[in-house]
C-alpha cells in the first residue's frame, strides 16, 4: 500500500532525492530525481577554493590518495592495502590516508608495518567532518571501495559524494550505486 501511495503522490513534486534506485523504482513516478545519501552537508564538502584540482600527474611526485569509512573486517579493506602496498614495493610514488575505527584496524595496521609501508600509509581515528575535509583537499585521489555485495550494491556512498562535492577524482568499486555518480575519465 505505501509503494501504490507514494507512486500516486510523487508526480506532483518538483524533484526527488532518494537514497537509492531500488527505493527510486519501488516508490517514485517522476523523472526528475536525484540520489542523495544521508548525511551529506554541502556547507562543510566543498572544494578549497585556494587549491586546484586535476592537476597532471608527475611521475616524480607522489601521488596522494585519501579512504574514509568503517574498518570493519566485512568492508575487506585489507584488498586496497595489498594493492597500495604492491604499487609501493613496485616502486610508484604513492601514499595513502585511511580513516576510520573498526575491528580490522589493528590487523591492517600490523600489515603495514610488517611490509614496510608504514611511512606512505598513515592511519587516523574517526574526526569531525571538518577536520575530515580540511584532510581530504590535502590529498589528490579519493577512494571509494565499498563491498559489491548486498545492501552495499544500490546504495551511493556518502564517501563518494563528499569526496567528489570536495573536487576529488574518485576511484570507486563498481556498484550500481558509485555507477551512477562516478564517470571513467570525467571525475573518477
Amino acid at each position: 500500500v505505501k509503494y501504490w501511495y507514494y507512486k500516486a503522490i510523487t508526480p506532483f513534486f518538483d524533484w526527488i532525492f532518494s537514497l537509492n534506485t531500488e527505493i527510486t523504482g519501488k516508490m517514485v513516478m517522476n523523472k526528475n530525481t536525484s540520489l542523495l545519501p544521508l548525511g551529506y552537508d554541502p556547507d562543510i564538502f566543498q572544494p578549497d577554493s585556494g587549491k586546484m584540482r586535476l592537476k597532471p600527474y608527475v611521475p616524480e611526485k607522489r601521488l596522494s590518495c585519501i579512504y574514509y569509512g568503517s574498518l570493519d573486517h566485512k568492508r575487506d579493506i585489507m584488498t586496497v592495502i595489498t594493492a597500495v602496498v604492491a604499487c609501493i614495493k613496485d616502486g610508484l610514488p604513492l601514499c595513502l590516508t585511511i580513516v576510520g575505527n573498526g575491528n580490522d584496524r589493528e590487523k591492517l595496521i600490523d600489515f603495514v608495518e610488517k611490509n614496510t609501508a608504514k611511512k606512505n600509509i598513515k592511519f587516523f581515528e574517526f574526526m569531525p567532518q571538518k577536520d575530515l575535509v580540511k584532510l581530504m583537499n590535502k590529498h589528490h585521489i579519493g577512494i571509494s571501495y565499498v563491498p559489491n555485495q548486498g545492501m552495499y550494491i544500490p546504495q551511493v556512498p556518502l564517501k563518494t559524494v563528499e569526496m567528489l562535492a570536495c573536487g576529488l577524482p574518485v576511484i570507486a568499486t563498481n556498484t550500481e550505486g558509485n555507477k551512477k555518480i562516478v564517470n571513467h575519465e570525467e571525475n573518477g
